[in-house]
């Protein structure tokens, strides 16, 4: 089983990581009540004797022995995260350490300081990278040694703060150095550029930007607009399932007072208290694995940021899905990149959810979603995790990877009846990729994430380079830049999201070539 290694950085990183690891405990709870170390968990999570201090093989397979079946089991005995914890400042490390999952993580995870990067993307890169490159190394050095099959780095971080643009920037092109056979995934926060209350993130977001594009091998973009639109959306839902009950109760009161019935199966209060809601199981509070829960007791408290959290975590839930449980039609994690990026810098994946959140008690004449359905959504505006209007521009590639109960007939059938809809650019006409695991995610009996390499992104960067250039042509705040870098870093910045609107733009309107210039083609291949 292979195996991949967590980096949060920054403050936004850490708590999105937090959620996932939670969340991730769960979902093997849900389909392992005996607490055993499998291959499932083993691919982010080690298990080490609480005796010998060693770490414990996972359940692999069964075997045949004169006739009799033998299964090595060992049960779980202390969990350790396969995670690095990066910060500089140490708010909400200490908050994760002293949260129920916080023996997932020992000290030698974790990088922090106290003093913050100031918003400033060349302090967390230049000062801050600098100062703790060796001990970055040997954190992430010890977590690479303990895995048997590393398979991929995946980095959780913001672009538009300090930390988690600059540092978050720096460990990816470390990574690149040290590792660069192994594939870098970065799950990167953009900042709402309409609406946004750090001055500086322009800068940071683009210096950023240009960084990722070199090192990363996959860049999974999450528009804090979108995640905010979402949880709107979905709590405007929630109040008007809230008032359906409500509504309910009181006719049901109403007629058992008229008829002279006791009223109360349950109160008024009891009732309402009873929706309770989830973005993909993320309202909701249930406890990790009993044998955990007994020797790690406490709870969580909710803060507002966690709704959207919740979302980008259900996300790295489902794309790592394949790597954890088994499945029909398994994808190989590194599969996405290999299939999804055409061209190195065309490396800006946009990723919807479809449901994208479920009721633990549905209201009465609602239902789920069906599976027809939930591909259509998929595709929407509503579902997508990056403000892209996704049918109206054109598709180099895109993987669904589906959970639950769905049969590959149901798949086939959805994209022969999407592919009309949707526009593929002509050399790539049939450039699906597709994953079933059969573990369904918490709440939901099956579930969609959608990954497309589509020309919508250019949008997005288009709208950073519009506040880039509001900033920059006045040279506001570039002197707290220039203290640690030199200003050509602006200017590659600059011609990086330029390089990559363009590039995007062409490919948009491309067409296919005419027999004339595929036989000049031709020519040019053979003389």
């Amino acid at each position: 089983m292979s195996q991949s290694i967590f980096i949060q950085v920054g403050q936004c990183g850490n708590q999105i990581g937090w959620r996932f690891w939670d969340l991730a405990l769960k979902e093997h709870a849900q389909v392992n009540s005996k607490g055993l170390y499998d291959e499932a968990l083993s691919s982010f999570f080690r298990n080490i004797d609480s005796k010998t201090g060693r770490d414990v093989e996972p359940i692999i397979n069964t075997y045949n022995h004169n006739n009799s079946t033998f299964i090595k089991q060992h049960k779980i005995s202390d969990l350790r995260a396969r995670g690095v914890l990066v910060d500089m400042e140490e708010n909400v490390i200490n908050q994760i350490k002293a949260s129920p999952q916080g023996f997932l993580f020992r000290n030698d995870q974790i990088v922090k300081s106290n003093s913050g990067s100031g918003n400033n993307w060349a302090v967390g890169y230049s000062e801050y990278g600098n100062a703790f490159h060796d001990e970055l190394l040997e954190v992430i050095r010890h977590q690479a040694e303990v895995c048997d099959s590393l398979q991929t780095f995946i980095l959780c971080h913001s672009i538009g703060g300090g930390t988690g643009s600059g540092l978050g920037s720096y460990i990816c092109s470390l990574l690149r150095d040290e590792y660069p056979t192994i594939y870098r995934f970065s799950t990167a926060v953009f900042p709402n550029c309409k609406d946004d209350d750090v001055i500086t993130s322009p800068y940071n977001s683009l210096l950023s930007l240009n960084e990722l594009s070199k090192s990363a091998d996959c860049v999974f973009p999450l528009d804090n607009k979108a995640l905010i639109e979402i949880c709107e959306r979905v709590s405007q839902q929630i109040t008007k399932a809230s008032t359906t009950y409500k509504d309910s109760t009181l006719k049901l009161k109403k007629a058992n007072n008229s008829s002279g019935k006791e009223f109360d199966p349950l109160s008024l209060k009891v009732r309402e208290s009873s929706i309770h809601h989830t973005i993909v199981d993320s309202f909701t509070k249930q406890n990790i694995m009993s044998s955990l829960q007994r020797n790690y007791p406490g709870e969580f408290k909710v803060r507002p940021f966690d709704y959207m959290n919740n979302i980008v975590s259900q996300m790295l839930l489902n794309l790592t899905s394949s790597m954890r449980f088994p499945g029909d039609l398994n994808v190989d994690i590194n599969e996405i990149s290999m299939n999804l990026v055409p061209f190195p810098k065309l490396k800006y994946i946009i990723s919807s959810l479809s449901p994208l959140y479920t009721l633990t008690n549905q209201v009465k004449n609602t239902s789920l979603r069906n599976i027809d359905q939930m591909f259509s959504d998929s595709f929407s505006k509503e579902n997508s995790l990056v403000k892209a209007d996704l049918k109206n521009n054109k598709f180099l590639a895109c993987a669904l990877m589906l959970r639950g109960n769905v049969e590959i007939s149901d798949v086939r059938r959805n994209i022969e009846k999407l592919k009309p809809q949707l526009d593929f650019i002509y050399w790539n006409q049939d450039g699906w990729k597709t994953g079933i695991c059969s573990t369904p995610a918490l709440g939901q009996p099956y579930s969609l994430l959608t990954l497309s390499n589509n020309c919508s992104i250019k949008e997005t960067f288009k709208d950073m380079k519009k506040n880039y250039i509001k900033l920059y042509k006045r040279k506001a705040n570039v002197h707290h830049y220039t203290q640690y870098i030199d200003k050509e870093y602006f200017q590659n910045a600059l011609n990086n999201v330029n390089d990559l609107i363009n590039e995007y733009t062409m490919l948009e309107t491309a067409i296919p070539p005419n027999e004339q210039e595929i036989n000049q083609w031709r020519k040019s291949i053979l003389y």
